[in-house]
């Protein structure tokens, strides 16, 4: 199955000497014993960690804008109510209403004339 050479690197390889019987143990468990359940929450807190991981440079590029607080705030609730974030307590027509408040405050406090909103919401038209 292997040439000379690979065969003596491999029966060159030394053997634990502790004596000790295998055993299968599962982490995510107390008891050591595998479940669905426990895997699926383990890849769970595995995809919550990753994907703060891969957000963290956005946060920090949203912290870093040159627009008012009030805008940044309103960004940092909009992103998180509709990631799911807080239990997801807001509804997505309420976040939508949020935003269109928000443009035309920031309008507002502009003074802008002749400014043009555009939005999807057939809730807050």
């Amino acid at each position: 199955m292997f040439n000379n050479r690979d065969s003596d690197i491999i029966l060159g390889i030394p053997l634990s000497s502790n004596v000790s019987i295998d055993t299968w143990s599962w982490e995510g468990e107390r008891t050591g014993e595998f479940s669905v359940k426990s895997a699926y929450s383990m890849l769970q807190q595995q995809k919550r960690a990753e994907e703060m991981a891969a957000n963290s440079d956005i946060w920090r590029q949203l912290w870093q804008l040159k627009v008012p607080p009030k805008v940044k705030n309103f960004l940092w609730r909009a992103v998180t109510a509709r990631a799911g974030c807080y239990g997801g307590r807001y509804a997505v027509e309420v976040i939508e209403a949020m935003g269109i408040k928000e443009a035309l405050s920031w309008v507002k406090t502009n003074n802008w004339q002749h400014v043009q909103i555009e939005t999807d919401s057939l809730v807050s038209v």
